[in-house]
């Protein structure tokens, strides 16, 4: 078996209509692939999405630009 470990982006998406839109639409704005994303609800049905693309560190400060909040280990923690 191979295994690999990739580096990912988490974060929480705003529990309305457009949540996802809103940070996807700032992942196209600054023009970087995306190899994939997934979407998960925490045990309090709070809506967090991560993401591999192919610049986190255009992505995370494009994010925190935006006023969208990047995950940390740290946050996991509790999930």
């Amino acid at each position: 078996n191979i295994v690999k470990i990739n580096e990912v982006i988490g974060t929480k998406i705003e529990d309305r209509p457009g949540g996802l839109a809103n940070i996807l639409e700032v992942i196209k704005d600054i023009g970087v692939s995306m190899e994939y994303m997934y979407a998960f609800l925490t045990k309090t049905d709070t809506p967090y999405l991560v993401i591999r693309v192919n610049d986190n560190e255009a992505v995370e400060k494009a994010l925190y630009d935006a006023g969208i909040y990047t995950l940390n280990p740290e946050d996991m923690k509790d999930m």
